[in-house]
């Protein structure tokens, strides 16, 4: 009887949401994404650089702060530059494909009830005008697998996002405790793997710095980034600096719950989790193949 009242509650909210939305659709203005599949093939094909923007950019955007980034006005403005130069050569924004309701009846509830509260709260955001302007590219290419019903595509998508980096040099810029491809061989199929870490939480009150590291070590190596917001508009002026960089956020997550088979987002030891509460342990020392990838640290380690 309990799952029963379940499922009528979740119907009622569902239909309640997708009512709203479809509203908002009549009166705003929809974006087109391309799908997860397509975004991966264009990236790859293309040899594109590419901005992410999901929840958390779209918060700093609306002027709220977000769990490891402080509100900034300068990355407020960043970010809003950034969402429109989609039409650049070499260069693409990716947002979250949430606007067909095909793509978010793929998703979990909780997902699916997340998205649709975002269009209802966020109109002027989610469904700006400016959006039309061109084709936009999946934010979710990084998020391949725990946010779905059904996986039966996650292997295909991940095989998509390894040949990014398959036979090529990386640098990986990334938060302290990230450790993308740790414990794990996400990144096996790289020719060679280097490391910028960066503070974990308000990175960007050290953008200048780290854009000029980034420029001053990166030679033709592919630039892989998970720093949140910061990632963000560093792919971008990265890209016009002539480096192509791949805003990859939460990939070796997705990765460490796909090998887990796990159901829902748990923490992953040595790593930080900012989905879940419980961190779990994450120790200093880890292996030397990792401290040997560190080519460079960026302001000081910060406390979880």
């Amino acid at each position: 009887m309990e799952r029963i009242f379940k499922s009528i509650k979740h119907f009622i909210r569902l239909t309640y949401l997708y009512l709203i939305t479809r509203t908002n659709y009549c009166i705003y203005h929809v974006p087109k994404v391309l799908g997860t599949s397509d975004s991966l093939k264009k990236i790859s094909h293309e040899k594109l650089s590419i901005s992410r923007y999901g929840d958390g950019e779209f918060m700093i955007m609306y002027g709220k702060s977000i769990k490891f980034q402080n509100f900034d006005k300068n990355l407020q403005e960043r970010l809003e530059e950034i969402l429109y130069k989609n039409n650049e050569k070499g260069f693409k924004v990716c947002i979250p494909n949430i606007y067909k309701f095909k793509e978010t009846r793929k998703i979990k509830y909780d997902e699916e009830v997340f998205w649709l509260e975002q269009i209802r709260k966020y109109p002027q955001i989610y469904l700006n005008k400016k959006l039309q302007n061109s084709l936009y590219l999946d934010s979710f290419i990084s998020r391949f697998y725990i946010r779905y019903k059904n996986n039966k595509e996650s292997g295909d998508y991940l095989k998509q996002l390894r040949s990014l980096w398959g036979n090529k040099k990386i640098i990986i810029v990334e938060g302290e405790f990230s450790r993308l491809g740790v414990n794990n061989n996400l990144f096996a199929n790289a020719s060679g793997i280097k490391r910028i870490l960066c503070p974990s939480k308000d990175a960007f009150d050290y953008y200048d710095e780290i854009l000029n590291i980034i420029l001053k070590e990166v030679k033709n190596e592919l630039i892989l980034l998970a720093l949140g917001p910061t990632a963000t508009v560093l792919a971008y002026d990265l890209y016009k600096n002539g480096k192509r960089a791949i805003d990859i956020g939460h990939i070796d997550l997705e990765y460490e719950w796909y090998l887990r088979k796990a159901t829902k987002k748990i923490a992953i030891q040595n790593k930080i989790v900012n989905e879940v509460e419980n961190q779990g342990n994450i120790e200093e020392e880890l292996n030397k193949d990792y401290q040997n990838s560190i080519i460079c640290r960026i302001g000081e380690k910060n406390e979880i």
